[in-house]
């Protein structure tokens, strides 16, 4: 008599092995440290570029009232939408904030200039307002319609 074999199946394991799942978290939290700078970058771009739309509109927004009554509206504080701009500026909301961080003012006969859109206390750079000021005027925020102004930049319409 031939003595039985018994069969023995091995059983492949299925899985991950720790070192393979701490190698894909090494390579997943490279990929998200590469990928950040371009991701803030772009945020501040988009930022930029909807802070210039709502500016350009609310110089035409503050030119059609001018145009529209004769004068422009009395100076206001910080936050505070001038008498009479409520039907001609829609966008951007002037109690908010604006894109670029702090808040949105308007300022007639200053001594510097005549009228102007400002921007008070802004959390952009100034690296970062220079780069909007490129955009849309000069480069240069010592001159230009767009300069820096007090603790905040101006868009000088007179």
């Amino acid at each position: 008599m031939s003595p039985k074999r018994s069969c023995q199946r091995r059983t492949a394991k299925r899985g991950f092995t720790l070192v393979e799942i701490m190698l894909v978290c090494v390579i997943v939290g490279l990929l998200a440290m590469l990928s950040y700078p371009l991701i803030a970058r772009n945020r501040s771009n988009a930022a930029g570029a909807r802070f210039i739309n709502d500016l350009r509109n609310a110089v035409h927004a503050f030119e059609l009232y001018a145009l529209q009554t004769g004068y422009y509206p009395e100076d206001t504080g910080p936050g505070i939408m001038p008498t009479g701009m409520e039907e001609v500026l829609k966008r951007p909301a002037w109690n908010q904030d604006s894109p670029i961080g702090g808040q949105w003012d308007w300022a007639l006969d200053t001594g510097d200039f005549y009228a102007g859109v400002v921007i008070q206390n802004p959390t952009f750079t100034p690296s970062m307002l220079q780069v909007i000021d490129l955009r849309f005027d000069d480069g240069d925020l010592s001159t230009g319609s767009f300069q820096s102004y007090g603790s905040g930049v101006v868009y000088i319409i007179e």
